[in-house]
């Protein structure tokens, strides 16, 4: 596994346990066949904040490392759930790891009950993943906190 990434000027962390790899597999188009063209645009392609391929629509929360966004993925055509670190104070190098290693584990896990890991990057230097979107109440209001 490479090393994980460091910020300009921030002190190198100790090293993170081998979590394994979270790998995208593209597969090219048959021989003599066409790659399918992307849809036509839609409402929710021009709705809300660009965000790289994403267009962030709603703010669903905010914690002390992240805020999650409601976004639609303007290639994949579907509603995500997109997490990004909050930077107003800059990020330093342990929670840029501490943030990739919860996108490494999550996509490890495989349940009805989880919702899936689908894209981890930078967008602009700032950090963010992807995961399935599920409507209805939070989990700190199903629990009542």
């Amino acid at each position: 596994m490479a090393d994980p990434p460091t910020l300009p000027g921030a002190a190198p962390a100790a090293p993170e346990p081998d979590l394994g790899a979270t790998r995208a597999y593209a597969t090219p188009p048959a021989a003599g066949r066409a790659p399918v063209p992307p849809a036509p645009a839609g409402p929710l392609d021009e709705a809300g904040t660009p965000f790289g391929r994403y267009r962030l629509l709603e703010e669903l929360g905010r914690g002390g490392m992240g805020v999650v966004w409601k976004a639609w993925d303007t290639q994949l055509r579907r509603v995500v759930a997109l997490k990004q670190i909050r930077s107003e104070e800059g990020v330093r190098a342990d929670q840029v790891q501490r943030f990739l290693r919860e996108a490494q584990l999550a996509a490890k896990l495989a349940h009805p009950n989880i919702v899936r890991v689908h894209d981890v990057g930078t967008h602009e230097g700032q950090w963010f993943f992807t995961s399935e979107y599920i409507e209805g109440r939070s989990l700190d209001r199903l629990l009542g906190q």
